[in-house]
């Protein structure tokens, strides 16, 4: 390679030569290419048009179902707490709850405090030794200090308890 030759590549949205770094990998592809538009100008796109970028998403998934599905899988192994994280602020989102909760706010124990059984992450779907996010008070909603990760199976049990 010679002086003049960059060390990178040219995005083709906005002509600039970039580092490598500046690209992403293309795992959809069997050679894994890189992306011809740099993280800037894709950011941009998707901004500028979410509308289309959610179709895209959409479509990606229908076509791409058993990749995503274990992708999303491996992910919830990795960091659990990010899981009960987005669970939590779905919920809080969907009944209108207040919510203030961060990943370093839900410690998941190895032993569920009420039960005493140990929590492990279910294969693709909960089971009873499943960790889950509980509300102390349910009217306070998804707040620092009114969560405890809790096994599904104690949740069921409060549940039908407090019915």
């Amino acid at each position: 390679m010679t002086d003049a030759e960059p060390i990178g590549r040219k995005c083709t949205q906005c002509g600039e030569w970039k580092d490598y770094k500046h690209f992403s990998w293309r795992s959809d592809r069997p050679n894994k290419r890189l992306t011809s538009r740099c993280h800037e100008c894709r950011q941009k796109n998707h901004h500028e048009n979410p509308e289309t970028a959610r179709i895209k998403a959409n479509e990606y998934y229908h076509n791409n179902r058993d990749v995503c599905l274990e992708r999303d899988k491996k992910r919830r192994w990795r960091n659990p707490a990010r899981c009960l994280l987005l669970g939590a602020r779905w919920r809080a989102k969907k009944y209108r709850l207040k919510f203030n909760l961060t990943e370093k706010d839900i410690v998941i124990p190895l032993f569920c405090p009420i039960l005493g059984i140990p929590l492990r992450m279910g294969e693709g779907k909960c089971h009873s030794n499943s960790p889950t996010l509980d509300r102390i008070d349910s009217r306070k909603g998804y707040v620092r200090g009114n969560v405890i990760v809790i096994s599904l199976k104690s949740k069921h049990h409060k549940k039908r308890c407090h019915s």
